[in-house]
């Protein structure tokens, strides 16, 4: 029988049956998985104390016909507790783990995503406003995904824009904008730049934080993912 051995974040479990638990995991070297967790919901093994959301760990598991993996062996590496602090910091961290769950493929390794992921998820009570942190996540998803793509001409008259109007995969100009297309001032461009490079997380806390912007990023984030 073959040992497999990953570092992976939890991003959701569910109950199955009376003691034993189901987790979907983002792995450091297999992508999303999902594990069956026998006796996880007993006094020993602390009712589901290893396996709740957004806590990293090595896994140990077993495969074999199923998809569901058979875990072996949980060793928390950190609880991220800062993510209870307040109820900003567990929505970004959900805003990212759905973000994953909506474009990766079971079974995708993705390594330097989850290297982000982790990083962010320990940094995110160190942010006033911790949904920039996670915006910034879901562009650089998109630019992991080769899907980060903001043309600097109108799709019909190939006029250069300095602010744009964008719908799916098309960007527009004033005059040729359609009523569902998101604008984006030069400014606010400029910004969704910096969250989708930046490779600093003190610039990003630089950014100051407008809702009615987060709202337009969150609109073009959904036609994306």
């Amino acid at each position: 029988m073959h040992l497999y051995k990953t570092e992976a974040v939890v991003l959701s479990s569910i109950k199955f049956r009376d003691y034993d638990e189901i987790v979907t995991l983002f792995s450091k070297d297999e992508g999303i998985i999902k594990l069956i967790v026998k006796k996880s919901y007993t006094k020993k093994e602390g009712f589901g104390s290893k396996t709740g959301p957004f806590i990293e760990a090595e896994f140990i598991y077993t495969k074999g016909k199923s998809e569901i993996f058979k875990c072996q062996e949980i060793s928390v590496l950190n609880y991220n507790l800062n993510l209870r602090n307040r109820y900003e910091n567990l929505q970004a961290a959900a805003s990212m783990a759905t973000a994953i769950t909506q474009f990766q493929y079971p079974l995708k390794p993705a390594p330097l995503l989850y290297k982000l992921f982790a990083s962010y998820l320990k940094a995110i009570d160190t942010f006033l406003h911790p949904d920039i942190l996670a915006l910034s996540f879901c562009l650089k998803l998109l630019r992991h995904e080769g899907v980060f793509d903001i043309a600097s001409q109108c799709h019909i008259c190939q006029k250069e824009l300095s602010e744009v109007h964008l719908q799916e995969d098309n960007t527009f100009c004033k005059e040729h904008a359609q009523k569902e297309s998101i604008h984006f001032t030069s400014i606010e461009i400029k910004t969704i730049y910096e969250l989708a490079f930046s490779r600093s997380l003190d610039h990003l806390k630089t950014i100051s934080h407008q809702k009615l912007f987060s709202d337009k990023i969150q609109m073009f984030l959904q036609q994306k993912l």
